[in-house]
């Protein structure tokens, strides 16, 4: 599990079992689910894959290795924007630097992995 910077939300994630949706992040004003996904990969990993900026405006969700989804304000009903690492990685590189870049999403492959570690998303 995983505390949001404010302590506001909980994420838990349970090990995997087909049709259950075992992500789960949780309002800890309320005490009930806000959204809830299925996640295939280990458990341990589930949490690492939700991350709020520090005001908690805005969360990222590692939705599949190549996609994030980014919810505003707490409202996790739909995605108010996506990043597809498809697109990005199937750019023309501009250098032989950029051609041997790695992409990585805190320990995931997603984001050039010359840029500086981000401290909320």
């Amino acid at each position: 599990m995983r505390f949001s910077p404010r302590d506001s939300y909980l994420a838990t994630c349970e090990k995997f079992v087909k049709d259950e949706k075992n992500l789960v992040v949780w309002s800890l004003a309320t005490g009930r689910e806000v959204a809830m996904w299925e996640w295939r990969k280990g458990s341990k990993e589930g949490t690492k894959s939700i991350k709020f900026t520090e005001d908690e405006r805005f969360c990222a969700r590692l939705s599949s290795r190549t996609q994030i989804e980014i919810f505003e304000g707490g409202n996790f009903t739909a995605p108010m924007a996506q990043i597809n690492a498809e697109t990005i990685a199937k750019k023309a590189p501009k250098s032989e630097e950029e051609k041997k870049m790695k992409y990585w999403f805190d320990g995931f492959e997603f984001v050039p992995s010359h840029a500086a570690s981000p401290t909320g998303v």
